[in-house]
């Protein structure tokens, strides 16, 4: 295949977890080099996008459920100048495997990384990752503009925020200072960069969208907490979009026929109080006029932290929203976890607010997030995260692996936590020294079952009704009936021990199961079974639970001891 004109021709590549829109990223990055003239001139950027095929996970031949060999034919890299990979903790695996692919037939094509991902490695991913070429830290959008010039040159020493390679050398443009450098990586301001909705492609690709997907939509970057477990521009001040620009863009995704919910990609777009009224408010007005419109509205999902949130009026128009999804980023409720990760949790405050909320809308559409191996946690810390989050009635949990970020302060310095991670990517949790590997597996199983049988709303009104004529914790009452589960031998786990399944495919698995309507009959008729006789007790030698745990524990018994005794050294 020949090109098409004598520009270069550079490729843009992104891979979500589900189906979306095209990524707001690379849509950006095109918009913003596109300012430019004389790349307007010089290059043809094209977007390439794919999503996970979880049907296909684990088969032969494929990354993360897809044929590389066949993407690789696709985007003709005999005729590409330049390839961008949009990367993330996700999807790092499928990047640099399709990265050595293209390489290898095209060696002259220059490889480019950007992302959280990437750029958190800096230099430690060109010496991953031998086929690529260079790596773009921090916000990239004028970053990739000045690398596309320096291709014009020949000589990219000014691009700012760049690791490359020079001869069997890797340089960096990056001050040594680490404040300078910090600064560099971020855009003083975001308020005139184009707003991807207003794409001509990105439009494109909703009008022809054979079903209605989430869009993505940016509000604000930055986050002024300074978690120690997050790459996200931690302790960075908040720098936001025009409020005009903002209110244009909802209102057009969620007119959108093919939009079928409004994901706002942001750390915590209710941080700030003045703009909490604003952003809430419109919400609820432009949600009215969609109904009006249209019969329904569409639903809008952010993450926030309650006990950020001050206004009464706030949580009331959030209650108006109805269907809109809250994820609550609540992690853990240990406070020698918290103090360890540096994060604030006002539980008072948090429960007023959900409480409160709840109180203007029974059925609020709320969800929290737990991570599974937090430093200083343990599995009965853990579990008392786990039955704080269950006695809030949320409509879903979500229990993820603790995966170390690169560029965060726990992946610079792991031992400080008392944590040993996996050398490559995706970096999961190996072991922690106040949370034994066996502990791990029993609270990774259990938090797993409780997001299954929560996703029943009948069985989880039972559980917890159950629970409250029992006075027992509701977490208990799931344990126990998750050991008659075990027991009763009802595989939910599709053949797979919980050890070897990544917490990412968690709403895969249980939307599966859950999704078949025999299955949840199961569920229901055992546990009028157990309501028989709560006080049974089992002996788990030998089944299914506990040869799943001694196999995982067998497999990772070698790194327990090694950070016990980093730990005893120290």
């Amino acid at each position: 295949m020949q090109k098409k004109s004598d520009k270069k021709s550079v490729k843009l590549i992104s891979l979500n977890i589900n189906p979306r829109d095209l990524s707001i990223a690379i849509v950006g990055l095109r918009q913003t080099a596109y300012l430019d003239q004389t790349i307007k001139e010089n290059f043809d950027i094209s977007l390439h996008q794919w999503n996970k095929n979880y049907d296909n996970f684990n088969k032969q031949g494929t990354v993360d459920g897809l044929n590389l060999d066949d993407i690789v034919s696709q985007l003709d890299p005999e005729n590409t100048d330049v390839f961008g990979f949009s990367t993330y903790i996700w999807n790092q695996e499928f990047m640099t495997n399709l990265c050595a692919k293209l390489k290898k037939r095209n060696p002259d094509a220059k490889m480019l990384f950007g992302g959280s991902q990437a750029g958190g490695y800096g230099e430690k991913f060109l010496e991953y990752c031998d086929s690529a070429d260079f790596v773009i830290r921090g916000e990239a959008e004028k970053s990739f503009t000045q690398f596309l010039l320096s291709l014009l040159t020949g000589d990219v020493s000014d691009v700012p925020n760049l690791f490359y390679r020079a001869g069997d050398l890797i340089r960096t443009t990056i001050p040594v200072d680490a404040k300078q450098a910090k600064k560099a990586s971020f855009l003083s301001s975001i308020a005139d960069l184009p707003m991807p909705f207003k794409d001509e492609e990105y439009r494109k690709f909703l009008d022809e969208s054979p079903v209605p997907v989430v869009a993505q939509f940016e509000t604000e970057r930055g986050c002024p907490l300074s978690c120690t477990f997050c790459s996200w521009g931690t302790n960075l001040a908040l720098r936001r979009r025009k409020e005009e620009d903002v209110k244009e863009g909802l209102t057009f995704l969620l007119d959108h026929p093919n939009v079928r919910a409004v994901y706002i990609v942001d750390a915590n777009p209710l941080i700030h109080p003045e703009k909490s009224l604003w952003l809430t408010t419109f919400l609820v007005d432009v949600k009215n006029k969609m109904e009006q419109k249209h019969g329904q509205a569409k639903a809008v999902f952010f993450e926030l932290n309650p006990e950020y949130i001050k206004s009464p009026v706030v949580v009331e128009n959030l209650a108006k929203l109805g269907g809109d999804e809250f994820a609550f980023g609540l992690q853990s409720t240990s406070d020698q976890t918290l103090q360890k990760i540096k994060r604030k949790f006002d539980r008072d405050v948090y429960e007023t607010n959900i409480k409160l909320l709840r109180s203007y809308n029974p059925d609020a559409n709320i969800k929290f997030s737990l991570i599974l191996g937090l430093p200083a946690d343990n599995y009965e810390s853990f579990k008392s995260s786990l039955n704080f989050a269950i006695n809030l009635r949320p409509a879903d949990i979500y229990i993820h692996d603790l995966l170390i970020l690169p560029g965060s302060e726990m992946y610079r310095n792991p031992e400080a936590s008392g944590l040993l991670i996996e050398k490559h990517p995706p970096h999961r949790l190996l072991a922690n020294k106040t949370f034994s590997r066996k502990e791990y597996v029993m609270a990774k199983h259990l938090g797993y079952h409780v997001k299954l049988l929560h996703y029943d709303k009948q069985l989880r009104n039972d559980i917890l009704f159950f629970s409250e004529s029992l006075c027992k914790r509701p977490v208990d009452v799931y344990y126990k009936f998750i050991m008659l589960l075990e027991n009763s031998n009802i595989d939910t786990l599709n053949g797979e021990l919980i050890g070897d399944v990544s917490s990412e495919r968690f709403d895969y698995l249980t939307t599966t199961f859950m999704g078949i309507d025999k299955n949840k009959k199961l569920l229901r008729d055992l546990f009028e079974t157990y309501k028989t006789n709560p006080t049974m007790t089992f002996s788990i030698e030998g089944t299914k639970l506990e040869l799943s745990i001694e196999k995982e524990c067998d497999k990772y018994y070698e790194f327990e001891q090694k950070i016990m005794n980093q730990s005893n050294n120290t």
